[in-house]
């Protein structure tokens, strides 16, 4: 009998470890403080969310560490970190980074002006290279708006000094990705004060890994295994 009782036990616990995911391990994921609804913070957001629950999937767990944004990018291009969330696939970042294969979100922007100071140009190319234009340090805007040619690109820490300098005609315009600038415009109640204008880039978000991190390569399989299982699930049956 006690034999019996024994390796029935033993056959309970193969069984448990048999079906656990084949990870079993925690990482740690660099998520910025300020760019709503894709990062809140206290490390929620759009795309925190997405990352954690692909890892889960996996049996990674992920602890959020919340950072200003260029301290995330100054510290991934050490090494001194794995991942960090919401970057944009640009050229400039290619050179630092590696990414997973499918975006996170695709942002889209556009340029927004005060209401008693709009702009004349309809569309990005429109705009002169005297356009004052705020944007945020650290992020990345698309080719057109990073390689500094097209206009005067001005960055500071965050969204509120940009809306005192749109406010007060030290800029002609922010570019803002739309989500961010309709959660600006309800929190702020800017609704007839801060306006859409010209389209800028589309941007492809993603999480990006150290090119210098040893772990990189590995945790790249593994949130790309998890993304594929995410977008499963959401597919109808």
């Amino acid at each position: 009998m006690n034999g019996l009782f024994s390796k029935a036990i033993f056959l309970l616990v193969m069984c448990f470890y048999l079906t656990q995911p084949a990870f079993s391990e925690e990482i740690t994921l660099y998520a910025e403080d300020g760019w709503p609804p894709y990062s809140y913070a206290d490390g929620t957001g759009i795309s925190n969310t997405k990352v954690i629950n692909a890892f889960a999937l996996e049996g990674v767990t992920v602890n959020v560490e919340v950072l200003p944004f260029a301290r995330i990018i100054k510290l991934l291009k050490i090494g001194h970190g794995l991942l960090g969330i919401n970057v944009p696939k640009t050229s400039e970042y290619n050179k630092h980074f590696i990414f997973h294969d499918s975006p996170l979100v695709i942002a889209h922007q556009h340029f927004y002006y005060w209401h008693d100071n709009p702009l004349t140009a309809i569309t990005k190319e429109g705009l002169t290279k005297n356009t004052r234009v705020g944007g945020i340090i650290g992020y990345g805007y698309g080719d057109f708006l990073d390689n500094g040619a097209h206009v005067k690109l001005e960055r500071v820490k965050n969204h509120q000094q940009n809306l005192k300098k749109l406010s007060s005609h030290r800029l002609d315009a922010l570019i803002l990705f739309d989500d961010v600038a309709n959660e600006l415009i309800e929190t702020h109640n800017l609704q007839d004060k801060l306006i859409k204008g010209p389209a800028g880039e589309s941007v492809e978000i993603y999480a990006a890994f150290s090119k210098v991190h040893p772990d990189s390569k590995k945790y790249i399989k593994v949130l790309n295994s998890g993304l594929a299982k995410l977008e499963q699930q959401r597919e109808p049956l």
